[in-house]
């Protein structure tokens, strides 16, 4: 038999043959490949140059990586270096900054850095400054700082910012200017068991905002209007308030399910009070 053909350095698919790995018990010569998703594999040669040929570690076969694999690509100051999930993708910045796309927000080029590029954008076209970049700052505050006094309210519950508005402040300010922001208003999530999505939020003025939280004191636990913890049963007592009186409703397992009760008390008997999922009221 003549000699084997050297692989090492091709590139098969996603595999790029590293050494020779001997033979196995059959006498098929063995390689060592690494993948393009950061995985590696030990084929024989059949495997590589057959009709046909394993084009990866086994990530393809698992859906790991799309077969459209963009790794090792630029885009504007973006290397994509990693297959995350759900067609983002994993790249560095030129700033040195990781950050997760979309593969088609890449593509389309809406995103070009890991935010740095639209910094310099909002310090070139002066929005520092601007009033909404305070409203950006608090959202995520109270979201992600333990030590902000809304934390409780907010990121203890789970609320999260999407991570489009919390990595990139002019993505957030570009959507406010669409959503019809204007100085007064302020956002509000409109499902109040929901994260500060598009999807999610709107804007108010400042005067609904305080009538829909005027319910919620600093010593509220259970992050809805009428809703508080018995603490010698462990459940949630569910309540309204009616000519400056408490109208008790019952005891629930959980937060929600007394704030869902109360609600749904509030819009049957026609109540002029704010609620916790405004849905319910349409």
């Amino acid at each position: 038999m003549g000699r084997y053909k050297d692989l090492t350095g091709e590139v098969f698919g996603m595999l790029t043959v590293i050494k020779s790995a001997g033979k196995n018990k059959w006498g098929n010569k063995l390689w060592n490949c690494s993948c393009s998703c950061g995985g590696s594999t030990t084929l024989i040669t059949g495997n590589l140059t057959g009709k046909v040929s394993v084009k990866s570690c086994g990530c393809l076969n698992h859906k790991k990586v799309p077969l459209n694999n963009i790794i090792g690509k630029k885009f504007g100051r973006l290397t994509v270096i990693k297959y995350h999930k759900r067609s983002h993708w994993k790249c560095v910045c030129d700033c040195g900054n990781n950050s997760i796309v979309r593969g088609a927000d890449l593509k389309s080029g809406n995103t070009k850095s890991c935010g740095c590029f639209r910094v310099d954008e909002m310090t070139t076209h002066g929005l520092s400054d601007h009033p909404l970049k305070g409203t950006w700052k608090d959202m995520i505050g109270r979201c992600y700082n333990k030590n902000n006094k809304s934390f409780k309210h907010y990121g203890a519950r789970g609320i999260t910012v999407c991570f489009e508005w919390r990595n990139d402040f002019v993505a957030f300010f570009d959507w406010a200017i669409k959503k019809g922001w204007k100085k007064g208003l302020t956002i509000d999530r409109i499902d109040n068991d929901g994260n500060y999505t598009p999807e999610n939020c709107e804007f108010i003025t400042k005067s609904e905002n305080c009538r829909k939280t005027r319910l919620i004191h600093s010593t509220n636990t259970s992050g809805y209007r009428g809703v508080s913890l018995n603490k010698a049963s462990g459940k949630y007592q569910s309540y309204y308030m009616l000519n400056q009186k408490q109208v008790h409703l019952g005891h629930f397992d959980t937060a929600k399910e007394a704030a869902m009760a109360r609600d749904k008390a509030v819009v049957e008997n026609d109540i002029d009070l704010p609620l916790n999922f405004k849905e319910l009221r349409k």
